[in-house]
């Protein structure tokens, strides 16, 4: 029986130093979060007070009379030159470019297609002169054999 009342008192002393463990484990993240939330408090002041103060600032400028630019007209002034001559003469510049631009590619792809089937004219002589020097070979040593026969 004295055994018995050893383990409880035991058991209930492990159970509260676990429930204090909890408590004061609860009590830092509690106290950390009011930290964090505080934070953002803070933070949300300072914006809404930046806020207040541009929209004051912008309000103010508004406020204010416009300035009233007037406008003149100069009797003795040259006339301006015409812009669409400009752009004509641009238009036509533009132009030139791409024919010549044009005219190149189509060169080019002209001699590169030309080249091509030189060297495709050049490899089947080839191929072919190496195919008759090998029949030629081939009926050469089936003459030698026919005679060493």
């Amino acid at each position: 029986m004295i055994q018995i009342s050893f383990q409880k008192r035991d058991e209930q002393e492990q159970d509260r130093v676990l429930q204090k463990y909890q408590q004061l484990k609860d009590q830092k993240f509690n106290e950390k979060e009011n930290k964090h939330l505080q934070y953002e408090r803070q933070l949300s002041r300072e914006v809404a007070q930046f806020n207040l103060t541009a929209s004051e600032t912008l309000k103010s400028e508004q406020a204010l009379p416009k300035k009233f630019h007037h406008s003149y007209i100069f009797l003795n002034r040259s006339d301006s030159p015409y812009w669409y001559k400009l752009r004509d003469q641009y238009s036509e510049s533009l132009g030139e470019q791409l024919c010549n631009k044009t005219e190149r590619l189509r060169k080019l792809k002209d001699e590169t297609d030309r080249l091509e089937q030189e060297e495709q004219r050049y490899l089947a002589a080839e191929l072919a002169a190496t195919r008759k020097q090998q029949l030629m070979n081939k009926a050469l040593s089936t003459k030698k054999y026919e005679s060493a026969l």
